[in-house]
């Protein structure tokens, strides 16, 4: 084979070199190792180890567990690690300091909120059927989802512009703003170090609670986030307007505070004397715009508190037929008189509240409300064109969120390919035109007929 014959041709042909070398006698030296030598272990005695006492069930000890009181419990949050350590931020922070882009990059938004305050029109009146039609229509493009916070979002608002701005604040102190649209634009600042439990856009002006006990309220003019209130005492939580001159705030030491937004002075305190054993921990409050001097509270003590704000010694009617932490209430936009209250045993309640000081209830719907520890609570939130429809999250799967009448039925379900998550926080625009849900994971979801 001629393969054969040319492969014995080269063995010949390199062995006749190696033999002119005269290196096929040439071997390796062998390399020597070096001996290794075993250290020889040294046995010492070991130390006793003192033992502590072993852990012991005070239930199968048929012990009686601890009565703990209001006092007991709000202390042990505070001190608990579930929230991380308060730090002191400066009163003033500015804009490049806290943001993670530059101004220049957020030109869109800044501009947009520099520009005269100019409210959008508010939705008309209609109809149930007009207004299931229209949310019917809405869908959530790629265009209109974007992560805004690091960390999960535990409160939102809607610039009530023409323009769809949105910010939210986070668990870690983060407040994102975010325009949906062609270009997308989203700055993340942060403000705190402790979760952001209230933001409120007014004439122009952004305003945040928090944990950390302090009210911020950032300017688009002057690119500063300033501190108008602080109490490092207290937890501040939800928070509602009655006009463009006042801020009411839910503090966890069961009381209210009004803010004068123009001097930064509490122009009221509800009530004089906090008592968080009787009113509890407050989670929410929300102004009547048909009553200047009515508004409302509920607590972790399962109560529904209306107060007025002539009045600082004590709520007009307290509501006690829940029987878990209300995270929610809310009049109804139309006339004032329904209030929509979400609550962790479950139910989600229509209370007529037309009479300040009897309380009726409407109607209770059954609704899983149990979000756990990882996702902020259930907020059910009415339509700013209907006081019989209302949009809340759901725990069910598919991932979708739901429309109920106030007579219990559900009307519709929203979901789309793009949701994949619980939306614990709903929120409308004033226009109805949008919806705006967000999520643990930092993202907002804008559901629209617009985009």
């Amino acid at each position: 084979v001629p393969y054969e014959c040319k492969r014995k041709y080269n063995i010949q042909r390199n062995e006749e070199k190696l033999r002119q070398l005269d290196l096929l006698s040439f071997k390796f030296p062998k390399q020597v190792k070096a001996p290794v030598t075993l250290k020889r272990k040294i046995w010492s005695p070991k130390s006793p180890t003192q033992l502590g006492p072993s852990r012991k069930s005070a239930r199968l000890a048929g012990m009686k567990p601890p009565d703990y009181t209001q006092e007991h419990i709000l202390k042990d949050v505070s001190t608990s690690g579930r929230e991380r350590e308060r730090k002191v931020k400066n009163p003033r922070l500015s804009f490049e300091e806290i943001s993670d882009i530059a101004s220049d990059s957020a030109s869109s938004i800044l501009e947009y909120l520099r520009q005269p305050a100019v409210k959008s029109e508010k939705h008309s009146i209609s109809k149930s059927n007009t207004v299931i039609e229209n949310l019917s229509k809405f869908t959530a493009t790629v265009k209109s989802i974007s992560k805004v916070c690091k960390s999960r979002i535990s409160a939102i608002a809607i610039h009530p512009g023409n323009k769809l701005l949105i910010a939210a604040g986070s668990k870690w102190g983060e407040v994102g703003l975010f325009m949906p649209g062609e270009s997308k634009t989203t700055v993340r600042l942060e403000v705190e170090d402790n979760l952001i439990a209230g933001c409120k856009f007014s004439a122009n002006k952004l305003y945040t609670s928090c944990y950390a006990g302090s009210i911020r309220m950032f300017d688009a003019n002057t690119l500063q986030f300033d501190q108008i209130h602080a109490d490092g005492s207290s937890f501040f939580r939800g928070m509602s307007q009655k006009d463009d001159t006042s801020l009411y705030i839910a503090g966890s030491h069961g009381h209210v505070l009004n803010i004068d937004v123009r001097t930064h002075q509490v122009a009221g305190k509800y009530p004089e004397s906090p008592d968080a054993t009787q009113y509890g921990s407050l989670w929410n409050v929300d102004c009547n715009k048909f009553d200047d001097n009515l508004f409302v509270t509920s607590s972790n003590n399962a109560t529904v508190a209306l107060w007025d704000a002539r009045s600082a010694k004590a709520p007009t009617k307290i509501y006690t037929n829940h029987s878990k932490t209300v995270a929610s209430a809310a009049f109804d936009p139309i006339s004032g008189k329904k209030l929509l209250t979400t609550a962790y045993d479950d139910t989600i309640r229509i209370l007529d509240v037309s009479n300040k000081t009897n309380v009726r209830e409407i109607k209770k719907i059954s609704h899983c409300n149990q979000t756990g520890r990882w996702l902020t609570k259930f907020q059910a939130n009415w339509h700013p064109a209907s006081e019989e429809l209302f949009v809340v999250g759901s725990m069910a799967q598919p991932r979708r969120v739901e429309v109920y009448n106030i007579d219990g039925s559900m009307e519709l379900t929203m979901s789309n390919e793009n949701l994949g998550s619980v939306l614990s926080i709903l929120e409308f625009h004033q226009s109805g035109n949008a919806l705006v849900g967000a999520n643990s994971s930092g993202y907002c979801y804008v559901f629209s007929n617009m985009m």
